[in-house]
């Protein structure tokens, strides 16, 4: 409301808003139709999910995305049953995502968000383990720097780098390790060990899900009823989906924000959660 006072001159109350929102709403659930459609075939899907205030309660803004469409979803619950919903019996190739547990288990492969894991690293560093954590980082920091040329490298190449991070986690994997931090992290890793290069073998996706944390960033506050962010002159829809058109993947995401009556721009998200 703000936005049309300060902009536009124009003074619209709640109600008139909401009724402007309910008329359109058919054409956003169409929108919502075609996404999900789409969605619903797509080889790769990166995921995650964080917490929204929906009428001062704690709800949770689930996305799912790839380059060519960003789909949220505003659930109360965190469970994996969202997702299940979502994908509606749909198997991607790929899926992307930090190691929550709902997140895990719904595509044929998948690539564990290395930035999650370079930040637990340094966690583990910062609480004395001198052994595990360091070597463990400065192998992930390596698989970034080859990560960045992936898409240019042939075939032969990247399994030659995979052999050799592969080798030299096989070393850190056999190091004798006391700290209690470093012994989560050598567990962790010992199981999903699998998951850790994947983009090695499939070049189409990035080696950690920070595309999807920035989709997750204009959603702070919702007052009344939950909407979604977009680009100007796209779409937008209430629950049960809200879809926005992707914007390119590792270049800044610096959407326009659409909100529902009250939402507080300024005020921002403090349950943000780390896995």
């Amino acid at each position: 409301m703000r936005l049309f006072r300060d902009l536009f001159g124009l003074v619209i109350s709640e109600g008139d808003l909401n009724a402007v929102l309910q008329r359109a709403k058919p054409c956003f659930d169409r929108q919502v139709a075609a996404i999900l459609v789409r969605l619903r075939k797509s080889r790769v899907i990166y995921s995650d999910e964080t917490s929204v205030r929906v009428d001062g309660s704690k709800w949770w803004n689930w996305v799912f995305q790839n380059d060519d469409i960003v789909l949220h979803v505003i659930r109360r619950g965190r469970d994996r049953g969202v997702i299940e919903a979502v994908l509606d019996g749909h198997r991607p190739a790929l899926w992307v995502s930090d190691l929550y547990g709902p997140q895990q288990g719904h595509a044929d492969a998948w690539q564990v968000c290395l930035a999650h894991q370079l930040r637990d690293c340094q966690y583990a560093i910062d609480a004395g383990d001198a052994m595990f954590a360091p070597r463990m980082k400065r192998l992930l920091l390596r698989a970034f720097v080859i990560a960045k040329r992936r898409k240019d490298l042939v075939a032969s190449t990247r399994r030659s780098y995979l052999s050799g991070l592969n080798r030299d986690l096989d070393a850190i994997m056999a190091m004798p390790v006391r700290q209690e931090d470093g012994k989560r992290l050598r567990k962790r890793y010992a199981k999903h060990r699998g998951s850790l290069f994947t983009f090695l073998k499939h070049p189409e996706i990035a080696p950690d899900n920070n595309s999807s944390e920035r989709t997750c960033v204009p959603l702070p506050c919702i007052a009344t009823s939950p909407v979604a962010s977009a680009q100007p002159g796209v779409p937008i829809s209430t629950p049960p989906f809200a879809p926005t058109l992707a914007p390119p993947p590792n270049r800044g995401f610096t959407p326009s924000t659409l909100s529902a009556p009250h939402y507080n721009p300024e005020q921002p998200d403090t349950n943000r959660r780390s896995t």
